[in-house]
């Protein structure tokens, strides 16, 4: 049961964000020159290197994990265009109450309904 409760939590997260990402695309703007593209690597790769810091070193380098994720988002919102479709609520809220049931399972391995 110990090894049952975490991967239930892990997989409602997943399932909550896959359907909460099922409405949301990315799209980068198309440049002729090299440097168009630069500032989604960058994105990627300051992301990629906070979780790095914040998954592997938390002790040592968690601010700088936080400051290099907060970096990496800014960088999306300022140079993608993220389209967001229309959702009922009713799968938002589903999609919702299935990140933060995972996530409490995978925390404190109960619920409380």
């Amino acid at each position: 049961m110990k090894i049952i409760t975490p991967l239930v939590g892990l997989a409602l997260v997943l399932l909550g964000i896959y359907f909460l990402g099922q409405n949301i695309i990315v799209a980068t703007r198309f440049s002729l020159n090299l440097f168009g593209s630069m500032s989604t690597a960058g994105s990627v790769l300051l992301m990629v290197s906070g979780l790095v810091a914040l998954i592997s070193f938390p002790r040592e380098t968690g601010n700088l994990g936080w400051i290099l994720l907060s970096l990496g988002i800014i960088l999306v919102f300022l140079h993608a265009r993220i389209i967001l479709r229309p959702s009922s609520l009713l799968t938002f809220l589903l999609s919702i109450s299935s990140i933060l049931v995972g996530c409490n399972l995978l925390k404190t391995r109960t619920t409380r309904f």
